[in-house]
């Protein structure tokens, strides 16, 4: 491969799923494919007590939303959304209150769930103004981002039937009121990150190679990202690229990575002279950029990458391409690592005060990993073949 410049969770085995997490105060913390990394919230009672928020959120292809125990790392239940599911769920910091969608006739959906995530109520907010994809709540949670399903390939368009909606939209949904207070036109806006100050939202234009940055304070577009240092020529056959797939913002606020997927190569801006922008360049056959996580002191970026394309609802043939997990160096973007796993992986989530990583797999399952030896200390089963975790975990 060829690179262009430019208080912890500990592990005790058990026969169940083969390992148990025990945390110790304020442990755990966001695990998301769009969640910020901020320590969750701990209460200590007169006597002592202590109570943390634990409970990891994860979307299933057939509109379902698994539950995890984060405490013991096993599933708690899975919730029926719809039929045909969005790709990410928002998470309020309360841990227990989640935004998602059903696909089937795009109404908008709020869950609120027990503390042990073992019962939960469902209220039904309205049809959505634009067609749902992947939702994303603030730092603060008062506003959740919804971003459209994105414009149809050809080829997808033989899968997806479209219901008519804005497909180039995003919508701001404020939370105090479930109602949604704008949207705003883009091109095939797909993943959202926050800074941790939520001052801007960051999102990819997954066919126009290019990411927005938005101003929060009034919600307009203040600028524009390209992905590549050129004009990106039209593929053949009108075909649509994808680029930039993954999107992160580091938690120190300082640096903004992108998955260019047809282009091969991962983008680092830095947000505070986005001018500066390098690459991490894949050369051929070394494999496509889907995912990317900064670690939690900014100092690593975490890629996922296939071997080949996956085809749009073949999930049989998707499953079977190989993946890797790469670690980079923030400073030179050097590859550091490959972090072995033992299943065919999606998405990443690096919890701030853990030393393990967790991965969604083309199984319906997460992995957790030790994050230097790439050990396995644990797996929580969701569905079998035919029902891969498209999006990954949220969790506060």
């Amino acid at each position: 491969m060829r690179q262009n410049k430019g208080a912890g969770m500990w592990i005790r085995r058990t026969a169940r799923v083969g390992s148990a997490v025990v945390v110790s105060l304020a442990a755990l913390t966001a695990i998301g494919c769009n969640t910020q990394q901020t320590a969750a919230t701990t209460q200590t009672s007169n006597a002592g007590s202590t109570s943390v928020h634990k409970l990891g959120f994860v979307v299933l292809v057939d509109g379902e939303l698994g539950v995890v125990d984060m405490l013991n790392f096993e599933k708690v239940q899975s919730i029926k959304v719809g039929h045909y599911g969005v790709h990410q769920v928002a998470v309020l910091p309360d841990n227990r209150t989640v935004y998602t969608g059903n696909r089937d006739d795009n109404t908008l959906v709020k869950l609120t769930l027990s503390e042990d995530g073992k019962s939960y109520t469902q209220k039904i907010l309205g049809k959505s103004p634009i067609n749902l994809h992947l939702f994303t709540a603030s730092p603060d949670g008062r506003y959740v981002v919804i971003t459209s399903r994105m414009e149809l390939s050809d080829e997808e368009s033989k899968v997806f039937l479209p219901s008519g909606l804005p497909d180039d939209s995003i919508a701001i949904l404020d939370t105090q009121t479930d109602k949604v207070i704008k949207t705003i036109a883009l091109h095939s806006p797909a993943m959202a990150s926050f800074p941790a100050d939520g001052k801007h939202l960051y999102i990819n234009n997954v066919h126009g190679g290019t990411v927005s940055v938005i101003d929060t304070a009034t919600w307009n577009v203040v600028d524009t990202l390209q992905v590549a240092d050129q004009a990106l020529a039209p593929l053949p056959d009108g075909q649509h690229r994808i680029a930039p797939d993954g999107l992160d913002v580091s938690p120190d606020g300082k640096w903004l990575a992108s998955a260019d997927y047809d282009l091969g190569t991962v983008t680092v801006w830095e947000t505070a002279n986005t001018a500066n922008k390098r690459h991490i360049t894949y050369a051929k056959g070394d494999g496509l950029p889907h995912d990317v996580r900064w670690s939690p002191d900014s100092k690593e970026l975490w890629v996922t990458d296939y071997d080949r394309h996956p085809v749009p609802a073949d999930e049989v043939g998707n499953n079977a391409i190989a993946t890797h997990l790469r670690v980079f160096d923030v400073a030179d973007l050097k590859q550091l690592r490959t972090v072995p796993a033992p299943r065919k992986i999606q998405r990443i989530s690096l919890p701030q005060y853990s030393k393990a990583v967790f991965l969604t797999t083309g199984i319906g399952s997460v992995l957790m990993l030790d994050r230097q030896t790439g050990a396995m200390e644990g797996e929580v089963v969701f569905g079998a073949l035919g029902r891969p975790v498209v999006c990954g975990m949220t969790s506060y």
